[in-house]
């Protein structure tokens, strides 16, 4: 039964001369459980962040709304996100040396004074694991605010999609040793391996052979399950959120593994998944290790970067099988419906979705579309803005800089007078502001820079919801994190 019918079924049964108020409040209840196991919920706030030379720290947004509180630091050296950016951890110098501070919710706490430049939030963002300066291995989960030492003499890590679960090695008496943490101790599970992955359940466990550069998937008591590659690229090794697929190279050529089966080959050279932004986190020390909002890196684009910075462009299905769409691709943009937005090297907008490619327009320098893909927005080489939809191109403004799309679907395009304007669907722009220098669009806000100055490098930031209603959230800003 739909959740239609579900309301229906409940309406039919009620009296209006019978019922009682505590009736009607057990209903409505009932009705918000069923919406929300139906998977209704509520966007997570995402974190944003800028330095400010005047503050001498990093001022952090919940979304457009600005924390009183500004992040200590001289400059910052790291930022890493949990995979939906409603937290993150910061590596700040302040003085001599750097601490790492941990944020979310519009708030900051200090984690470690003395850090080293190796740590990962999980891709949950409810652990933080990393070094300090003495080398001690160390987990800090924000439910409680604790921080647990797990081990001293390590160098590299790799922590699980939730955080729970830890693998590390140990130098002893010159053999890597490789640990297992989970359930607040650790087990040794084998020797001469470095980390890159683990799951939640350990079932899964991705290390590099040292001897022979291999990868190679352990079980969670360390015995071999399989041997993936040999020689393994030192590029990204890239996972789905369980951790059962993974997709990696020998350099040669792009490989994918389920569940610690047989490598299957789906291209020549290091290919690597088009996303949109806020959409994979590394979970290890090293940065090698990618986690993706993927259930099996299947149904998804990949491209392979060619020199003349545009990227081979093709589509793996669910079941694995590739579709070529496009040798010299660039400005590839995923849609909400799995559909691609792509610019081909002949400058025109093309479209690719459910096996078929399509060519919109012609002549164009740069391209943006809605989140649905229902409104596409392009440059032309003679600076003029259009709007497209089901084929139909409406002017916008010509004389255009740069332009943007916002969560909200709002376009905003920057003259090269420096006007700001505000447009949505196919309307004429309404101007914002004048002496704007760029915008940035994120998940659920969006900021715009006026009064940029060469000299100094600072600019005054704007702020909204993702609508065209900005306010002065912060001045003399010098860049963003």
């Amino acid at each position: 039964m739909n959740d239609t019918a579900m309301m229906r079924s409940f309406v039919i049964k009620l009296n209006k001369k019978t019922i009682a108020p505590i009736a009607v409040l057990a209903v409505i209840v009932v009705l918000v459980v069923i919406f929300s196991a139906a998977g209704v919920s509520e966007k997570k706030s995402e974190v944003n962040l800028f330095y400010s030379p005047e503050e001498n720290g990093a001022v952090f947004f919940e979304d457009d709304k600005i924390s009183s509180d500004v992040i200590p630091a001289a400059s910052v050296s790291v930022v890493k996100y949990s995979e939906d950016k409603s937290s993150c951890c910061i590596l700040a110098a302040v003085g001599s040396s750097y601490n790492l501070y941990y944020v979310k919710n519009g708030e900051y706490t200090l984690i470690c004074e003395g850090a080293a430049n190796r740590f990962a939030i999980d891709y949950t963002g409810s652990t933080a694991i990393f070094y300090d300066n003495s080398g001690t291995l160390k987990r800090y989960t924000a439910s409680g605010g604790k921080i647990r030492e797990i081990a001293s003499g390590s160098d590299k890590f790799a922590v699980s999609p939730d955080g729970e679960s830890i693998i590390y090695n140990v130098n002893e008496s010159g053999i890597d040793t490789l640990y297992l943490y989970r359930n607040g101790s650790s087990t040794e599970i084998g020797t001469g391996y470095t980390p890159v992955a683990v799951s939640d359940s350990c079932k899964y466990i991705y290390v590099i052979g040292n001897s022979d550069n291999s990868l190679c998937v352990l079980d969670s008591g360390g015995s071999m399950k399989s041997k993936l590659c040999t020689d393994i690229s030192a590029g990204t090794v890239m996972f789905s959120e369980d951790i059962k697929t993974v997709v990696f190279s020998d350099g040669e050529y792009t490989y994918m593994s389920d569940e610690g089966k047989s490598r299957v080959r789906f291209c020549e050279g290091q290919a690597s998944p088009v996303v949109n932004e806020s959409f994979s986190i590394t979970c290890d020390s090293e940065n090698t290790a990618r986690i993706y909002s993927s259930e099996n890196l299947c149904d998804m684009y990949y491209s392979v970067s060619n020199n003349d910075g545009t990227s081979v462009l093709f589509y793996i299905d669910k079941n694995g099988e590739r579709t070529d769409i496009d040798e010299m691709a660039e400005n590839m943009i995923v849609t909400d419906k799995n559909e691609i937005i792509f610019l081909n090297s002949g400058g025109t907008v093309c479209s690719f979705s459910k096996g078929s490619l399509s060519e919109l327009v012609i002549e164009v320098s740069d391209v943006r579309c809605t989140a649905d893909g229902k409104y596409i927005y392009y440059l032309n080489s003679s600076d003029e803005l259009y709007a497209l939809k089901k084929g139909e191109s409406v002017k916008i403004a010509a004389g255009v800089e740069k332009f943007y799309v916002t969560n909200k679907d709002i376009l905003l395009f920057i003259m090269q007078n420096g006007d700001l304007y505000a447009s949505e669907k196919q309307e004429y722009g309404e101007l914002i502001d004048s002496n704007v220098y760029s915008c940035l669009c994120t998940g659920n806000a969006a900021f715009y820079y006026k009064d940029y100055s060469v000299n100094t490098g600072y600019f005054d930031l704007y702020s909204s919801d993702g609508s065209e209603n900005f306010t002065l959230s912060a001045e003399k800003i010098s860049w963003i994190m």
